[in-house]
């Protein structure tokens, strides 16, 4: 099935993001570097789309691996595992959400499922 997978930054949060990997089974799907302008827009409220491609049914573990960083310090590295389950005749979209707080950057995953009629 096909899987969609965006990255947003919430509530406007002040960071700047360098780069996103996205894996699975540590075999890279993707990645982006993000230009200051890209940023800029991520800022702003506007969300990038990742990844878009056929994923097999069943159960994956996905690994985002994200770099960033604060006030043009030195570039930070974190990562999350993200389990998802692909159904078959549904489009999924993950969201990869950032949000500040404090000295901390978190990512947070909304699974979405649309049935295909």
């Amino acid at each position: 099935m096909n899987k969609n997978i965006s990255i947003k930054k919430k509530n406007r949060s002040k960071f700047t993001l360098t780069s996103v990997e996205i894996l699975e089974n540590d075999n890279l799907l993707t990645e982006h570097f993000y230009s200051s302008i890209e940023n800029k827009a991520l800022d702003a409220g506007g969300r990038h789309q990742i990844f878009n491609e056929e994923f097999k049914g069943g159960k994956h573990t996905l690994k985002a691996v994200y770099y960033w960083t604060e006030d043009g310090n030195s570039v930070k590295v974190s990562e999350l595992l993200i389990p998802i389950n692909i159904s078959i005749g549904r489009i999924q979209l993950l969201e990869l959400a950032f949000e500040k707080k404090g000295n901390k950057l978190s990512l947070k995953h909304h699974h979405f499922n649309f049935t295909i009629r």
